[in-house]
């Protein structure tokens, strides 16, 4: 405030004297000083009265002003450094998205591989298994076989036999059999 009553009192005295020179000839007369004195006076009077006003309304805006301005700053400077942490942060987890694609990759690999011997394992016993019915079913076939072979070969036989007993044998020896038959059964 001192700096700005110095400044005014300046402007005023220099506003005088290039006044003064104005009238050349005539110079300053007593009435113009007193003229010039009472306007001094009233604008010194009005300069009081507004700054007894609004010194008080004045300060407090230039103070709440202020105070705004460095919350601003605050608020501004702690948004900066969330900033700058969000921004770090997001570059790491760009560097770990990396890492995390390859280890993915790797890892799907390696299940995929697992699957892979997994699913030929199954097959292969899936294999020996069928490979093991195979073998008993062709053993119970050729058993089978065999059986129906004797079977076929023993009704063979025995039309061979009853057809040779036809021939050779009398009604005798035909009679003597049935006779020994009978006996054999009774005994």
């Amino acid at each position: 405030m001192k700096k700005f009553f110095s400044v005014i009192i300046f402007l005023l005295f220099s506003a005088s004297l290039f006044a003064a020179e104005g009238h050349g000839a005539h110079g300053v007369t007593k009435q113009m000083l007193w003229d010039f004195l009472w306007r001094i006076i009233n604008f010194g009077i009005l300069v009081f009265f507004l700054y007894k006003v609004l010194r008080k309304p004045i300060s407090e805006f230039l103070y709440s002003r202020k105070e705004q301005v460095e919350v601003a700053l605050k608020e501004a400077e702690e948004a900066r450094i969330k900033a700058e942490e969000k921004f770090k942060e997001y570059q790491e987890k760009i560097k770990n998205l990396e890492k995390e694609k390859t280890d993915i990759i790797e890892r799907m690999k390696k299940e995929a591989q697992a699957e892979k011997e997994r699913i030929l394992r199954e097959a292969e016993e899936k294999a020996k298994k069928i490979i093991e019915q195979a073998k008993v079913l062709a053993q119970q076939e050729f058993e089978k076989e065999k059986e129906l072979l004797k079977v076929q070969a023993t009704e063979k036989v025995i039309n061979l036999a009853t057809e040779l007993l036809k021939r050779n044998i009398t009604k005798d020896d035909h009679q003597k059999l049935i006779k020994e038959t009978i006996e054999r059964m009774v005994s």
